[in-house]
């Protein structure tokens, strides 16, 4: 089958909008369902109630469209509720907050099914694994050593380096929960996600706190 030129107008209408929305929600469910391999193009454009000359337009091609899918579900990058951002609270309040919004978007089912996806097709779709990584937790990581660079400049912390202890914190507010979801598919409660992620982020800020004798 020919692959068409992948458009990326940076203009869209209403109804283009839509019609990418319905394409990529029956492209997740597909995808999810039959993996990268077993999923048909046709079905998505069945099941998205779209043309097969519309999707081949917007996206390209099955990878294409693969690619963006993931983009759309697995971006931590903000997260969207709740962006990590200096105020006047204490460094582990901003922390705290920030945390429990990033570990409820990240135990999100659809977007851990995804996970599940990619890296059991990494040898067929190498270059998404790394895609994954780079819109995932490399975007939550990068946000918060911003924020722990600002804090820095401002006397309030004191780190060698923001980079390492961005992800550091991110491991830590994890405590084990994102091993047990994927392994035994025990989902953590709301409770235990708050719980986990404002007592991380305290010992974390009085560790890298500049009043640290």
């Amino acid at each position: 089958m020919t692959t068409l030129p992948h458009s990326t107008a940076a203009a869209e209408t209403h109804d283009d909008l839509a019609e990418t929305e319905a394409v990529l929600n029956a492209a997740v469910a597909e995808f999810l369902a039959k993996g990268y391999e077993g999923a048909n193009l046709r079905a998505i454009v069945n099941a998205s109630g779209r043309s097969i000359g519309g999707v081949y337009r917007r996206f390209g091609n099955k990878h294409n469209l693969f690619r963006e899918a993931i983009a759309r579900h697995a971006d931590l990058s903000l997260p969207r509720n709740a962006r990590l951002r200096t105020t006047e609270r204490p460094v582990a309040d901003d922390l705290c907050e920030f945390a429990i919004a990033y570990l409820k978007e990240f135990f999100d089912p659809t977007r851990l099914n995804i996970f599940r996806m990619v890296i059991a097709e990494a040898a067929i779709i190498p270059d998404l694994v790394t895609r994954l990584w780079e819109i995932g937790p490399l975007k939550a990581i990068e946000q918060v050593a911003g924020y722990l660079r600002t804090r820095q400049s401002e006397g309030l912390i004191d780190v060698d380096d923001a980079d390492l202890a961005a992800a550091q914190f991110i491991d830590m507010i994890k405590a084990g929960m994102h091993v047990r979801q994927l392994m035994a598919r025990i989902s953590p409660t709301t409770e235990e996600i708050e719980r986990s992620a404002c007592t991380a982020a305290a010992i974390f800020a009085k560790g890298i706190s500049a009043d640290q004798p």
